[in-house]
Parts: C-alpha cells; structure tokens; sequence
C-alpha cells in the first residue's frame, strides 16, 4: 500500500469510528430516554394490574441492561486508537458503519417481548431494534482470508460451513485485551486457555486481541465425512481414506488427528473393528509433538480390541500402560461408541454406554493438546466425530468466573464451602443450553443441595430463578430431557422444556454443603 493510499485508509478508519460514536451516543441518550419515561408509565400503573407492573418492570430491566452494555462495552472501544498504530496489526476497515460488528448482544432477544404488543412498534419491530445504530451479527467462519488471529478451520472465506457441514463460529471483537480475556470466554461456556489456544496470535493473556481482529470461540466440533473428505485432519503416519463417508484406516499401522489444540474437552466417535486382526485401535487425545512412528508422540492413548480389552495408555515417545478394564458389546464387523473426557488430571474412557465410565483414571501429565485416532496391527473405520468443550472446576483459584446471589459460599480451602444458612445461590458466569453438569457434593445437615440448570434472573431466597459423605452428583440436560444420577445410579427421568438456556450454578436449603470437581460438558 503506498504511502497516499494508507493516508486515505486512516483517513478513512477515523471518520467511521468517528461515526460509530456518534450513532452509539445516539442510542445511549435514546436508551436512556426510554427508560426515564418506562420509568414514569410504571409508577403510574403503581395501582393497576400485577402482571402489567411486572412486564413494565422486566422491560425496564432489560434496557437498563442493554444501556450499560453499551456504556460499559461499545462506547470506550469504539473511540480505541487506529489499528494502523505500531502497537497494532494493519487491519482491512470498512467506512461505511454498517459493516461493523459488535462482539456483545447488547439487546435483548425479540422472543422475550413477543407476546407483549404494547411495547412493540409497528409490523412486530421491537423498538429497541429498530433504532439500533449498529447490527448485531456473529460471522460464522474462522479462515485465513479474514482472521490474523484464528487458526484456518474453514479453508475459504466466504464459508459459514465446511464440507462436512461443520461449523466454526467466529466473533470480531471491538474490545480490549483486558475486556477479551474476561468476556469471551464468560459469554461463550469456554475458558481463557480454550480461548488462547484456539488464537495462539493472542498472546498467552490475550493481550494481543486487538479491535477488528477475528478470535474463533467455537472451532469445529463435529465429523461425519458425509462429503467423502477428511481436509480437516493431518495423517501422520499410515492410510486413511474417507471416500465411503466415513474415516478408514487402511494399513496395519495409521495415526491422524484434529490440529486443533483442546484443554478439557470431551472426545467421542463410531468405531468397527474387522475380523481376523489381532490388533486394537482407539482415540488418541491431549497429544503434542506428534511424529510419523506409532509412539511418536506425547500424550494419551485410549485402545480397545475386537475381544473387549479396553487400555488407557500414556505415551512419551514410548508406552506406558495407566489402566485397564474389559467391556462387553463389543465385537468385529459391528460399529460401537467410544469417548474419553479429559478434564484437569481426571481421564475417563466411555465405551458404547456414554454415561457410565468403563475406565477412569487421574493422571496429570499432560493438560492439553490434540485429538485423533490410532490404529496397531489392524485396520478400523471411524465415524461421527464430536469433540466438547468442558469447563472444569478444582477451585484451586477460589471462586473465578462465579458470581454469589445468596448467601456465603467459599472456596479458600480448595473446594466449595457453603454456609450453613437457610438459602444459598451460586453460579458459573455464562450461560448453557445442553449440558451435563456434574460434582462431587456433601451436605452437612438435614436440608438439600444440588444444582441449578438453565437458570436466568437468579435473585434472594430458596427459589428465586427460573428455569459429611460425598456423593457424587450428575445432571443432564438436552433438548427437554432432563436426567439425574447419584453415584451412578440413574435416579430421575424428567421432561420439561420451560427453559432452554441458562446459568449453571449450586443451590443450597437449609444446610451448607462442600463442592468439588465442578464439571460443565457443552453438548
């Protein structure tokens, strides 16, 4: 670019941000504005109809949040320094506002007021929607041609979705590195370490997030080869072929894997095992450095014959056998399910049952790395890959990303104290649709605790939200099917679709209560 044609690109770049603050100090004093009069209709219903005062209430709620969102997070980026600085990278800017994209959904979604047509402007238009002074769009591709921060998921730039009809959500944030290291993972149900190793530009900190940069929050999490194609996947040794729509490994001795590097995730996937091979295949996760020979690698390795030997092994350039289990149905010729779940030092390995460990295992060697597969002494065929987040919490930094609502609750001690009070509320600062939510939970008293799921508007007192032996406590929650498990023992069956997305968090009545080895497992 020459000089003349970087002075107009600046140029450029300051009057659009000189008029994405003006049209967002437009919608603060309209914002504001509207909450002033919202105010007034309410105390002038102060006598009329309960259900009118606490619509007026909610709405009011909901722009007083919208209001600060912008304040808090819109306005003082808005006004950041060019890109073009030293300090930043040269970053391609639109002039015309229009195409800027915010990071945060400052509103609030239309369906909340659907029903209530008095706050509605004409043709269904929410008000606060209509007058919006700049949308409010997720882009849903990470590649090259857009991103100097997000690793090439999609191999072009104009593809929401992959050939196999993945996806990989992206967001461009106008946000400082401080704000990026607390908020995107908070808003998204990943950690600050998913966050930077799927933006390794970012910086271990985040500190080089930059305004107009892409930073991936969701890479893709699912296979099925229907396209015949396995671009996303690196071989490293061996034969695979995915022209029969799922993942074929053809010689005596493969290795391939997911480049994308995963903290505490869970990692599942079909696989069939042929007749007449005495060999075994399995998962490979937590792998780095991975070379060309069958042990060139660092990480772990799950594996299973076609007789049902199940070993979890830890690879360091060699092999070293951590566990062992034998497991039925499972047999050549006949496709079975296969998941580990690797959260902090805990290795778990699931076999056809996806909700009863066959082999667990603690082992803190490695913390983070790669999935693939692996084959010894045999082919395999593999399909419907699914890879999952999980947010995993020892409380060894006390109470990060929670927020209390009721009552005492404490986690100096390296667990989840909660007092003995008549009512407490806590929960994980981000919000969940399915999920499975699982602790380690002793109650000290004759009261109750457990979790709270999908929750929203969390307040005082025992049931103010919507939707000294340890047990082990375990929720999931997908679609409207709701189960519950003690100590592996399916103990509730429930359907009920009131609420499809919420906090997650722990409640307590009339006891206190210890929590450790809180789990969130995004489905």
């Amino acid at each position: 670019m020459s000089p003349a044609q970087l002075a107009r690109k600046r140029a450029q770049d300051r009057e659009a941000q000189r008029m994405a603050r003006a049209r967002t100090k437009e919608r603060i004093e309209s914002l504001e504005q509207e909450v002033k009069e919202l105010r007034q209709k309410a105390l002038s219903h102060n006598n009329g109809d309960a259900n009118t005062i606490q619509r007026l209430l909610q709405r009011n709620k909901l722009l007083e949040d919208e209001l600060a969102c912008w304040r808090d997070y819109v306005l003082p980026v808005s006004g950041a320094t060019s890109p073009f600085q030293a300090s930043a990278a040269p970053t391609q800017l639109a002039g015309d506002t229009a195409s800027m994209v915010y990071p945060f959904n400052c509103q609030p979604e239309p369906d909340l007021w659907a029903q209530n047509n008095s706050l509605m402007t004409g043709g269904g238009v929410m008000a606060w929607q209509a007058n919006s002074p700049v949308p409010n769009e997720r882009s849903s591709h990470c590649s090259n041609a857009h991103a100097d921060l997000a690793p090439p998921f999609n191999d072009g730039a104009d593809k929401s979705f992959n050939a196999s009809g993945t996806r990989a959500l992206a967001i461009l944030p106008h946000i400082t590195s401080r704000l990026a290291a607390r908020i995107l993972p908070s808003r998204n149900g990943i950690t600050v370490s998913d966050l930077t190793s799927w933006n390794p530009k970012a910086g271990s900190d985040c500190s080089r997030i930059y305004g107009q940069t892409w930073a991936c929050v969701d890479p893709i999490r699912s296979f099925n080869f229907d396209d015949g194609s396995s671009q996303q996947w690196k071989t490293a040794s061996g034969s695979f072929d995915a022209s029969s729509k799922s993942l074929a490994a053809r010689s005596f001795s493969n290795k391939t894997y997911y480049d994308v590097v995963f903290n505490d995730a869970a990692f599942e996937a079909q696989l069939k095992l042929p007749s007449g091979r005495g060999g075994n295949a399995g998962l490979m996760f937590r792998a780095s450095d991975i070379g060309s020979g069958g042990d060139a690698y660092q990480g772990y390795f799950a594996v299973i014959s076609a007789s049902g030997d199940l070993i979890l092994g830890r690879v360091n350039n060699d092999w070293r056998e951590i566990g062992r289990a034998k497991v039925r149905d499972v047999a050549a010729d006949r496709p079975f399910a296969i998941k580990v779940v690797a959260k902090g030092d805990y290795l778990s390995v699931y076999v056809n049952d996806m909700d009863r460990p066959a082999l667990s295992v603690r082992d803190g060697t490695y913390k983070s790395g790669r999935f693939g597969v692996r084959t010894h002494e045999t082919e395999a065929v593999f399909d419907n890959f699914a890879v999952s987040t999980v947010v995993f919490d020892d409380f060894e930094r006390n109470l990060v990303n929670w927020k209390i609502y009721d009552g005492g609750f404490d986690a100096r001690t390296k667990e989840m104290v909660a007092a003995n009070v008549q009512s407490g509320q806590i929960a994980y600062q981000a919000e969940f649709e399915d999920v499975v939510v699982e602790a380690d939970v002793a109650i000290n008293n004759n009261g109750n605790g457990g979790f709270i799921i999908r929750a929203s508007n969390i307040g005082n007192g025992p049931d103010a939200y919507r939707g000294n032996i340890k047990y082990h406590l375990r929720v999931k929650a997908q679609g409207d099917y709701i189960q519950v498990w003690v100590d592996e023992n399916l103990v509730i069956q429930h359907r009920d679709g009131s609420y499809s997305k919420g906090m997650t968090g722990v409640k307590v009545f009339s006891t206190g209560a210890v929590v450790d080895n809180f789990t969130i497992q995004k489905l």
